[in-house]
């Protein structure tokens, strides 16, 4: 039997009625498909390669070995995540210097800033918010 390559197509997402190929996934909601890691795993870059790879591990199966490797990858992509979060921050406050196309005060942009990343942050005075009370 040989595989082929579907692209992240499953059977979901094809037409109401059409037939799946052989060897077709049927849902993207399928088993981890790797039980191993790959030799350089420590020493590749944070992103979505290595979130994609990380995400399709099932790291009960692992040595206890592969497991702290894996360990170290998921730190190394919360750290990604989270740098890519202060860029984020940092970009809202360079949008606000020129709100509306004209210049801003230095600190009344600052504030502006601040004020709609607090919104955009999912806590607030350390309380979670829910989606109807926003």
């Amino acid at each position: 039997m040989t595989e082929r390559a579907y692209f992240g197509l499953t059977a979901e997402d094809l037409p109401f009625g059409v037939e799946p190929p052989a060897g077709m996934p049927v849902s993207a909601a399928i088993e981890p498909r790797y039980d191993g890691i790959p030799a350089r795993l420590d020493d590749m870059s944070p992103g979505p390669v290595m979130g994609a790879f990380l995400a399709s591990l099932d790291v009960s199966k692992l040595s206890g070995h592969d497991q702290i490797v894996v360990l170290r990858a998921h730190q190394k992509m919360a750290s990604y995540y989270q740098a890519a979060t202060y860029q984020d921050m940092a970009a809202v406050n360079t949008t606000m210097a020129t709100f509306d196309g004209y210049p801003q005060p230095e600190v009344e942009a600052a504030e502006m800033a601040a004020a709609e990343v607090r919104f955009a942050s999912p806590f607030q005075g350390g309380q979670t918010r829910s989606p109807a009370t926003s």
